[in-house]
């Protein structure tokens, strides 16, 4: 199998999270889809602080989702992108490892 390195984008960070390549394909044109949709229906919390020259943020409900940009509109922006890539991501992943024969249900909470 063929395996490939999916990268966290616009951040100054690398997830080195090892995916096969048609599970990489799947998340990428997810993503345009969803960025490309009305905004999600889920609300998160982005913690942001200005240090020095530069902005840096982080999503409190999801752990690993961290961006440092050179403004606040456009660190919004990547902390809005990797959360997205970082839900797709956990999705896949999910789904990888469940194999065949598995239901996707909703959950509230």
């Amino acid at each position: 199998m063929e395996w490939v390195e999916l990268a966290m984008i616009r951040t100054n960070t690398t997830v080195l999270n090892e995916v096969d390549v048609e599970t990489a394909a799947h998340i990428r044109v997810s993503l345009r889809k969803k960025l490309k949709a009305q905004p999600m229906q889920h609300t998160y919390t982005a913690v942001v602080k200005r240090v020095a020259d530069a902005w840096i943020g982080w999503i409190e409900e999801v752990p690993g989702v961290n961006c440092q940009e050179t403004s606040r509109e456009e660190l919004l922006e990547s902390l809005r992108i990797t959360l997205v890539e970082a839900i797709e991501f956990n999705r896949a992943e999910a789904i990888g490892a469940a194999g065949h024969g598995f239901e996707e249900l909703p959950i509230a909470v």
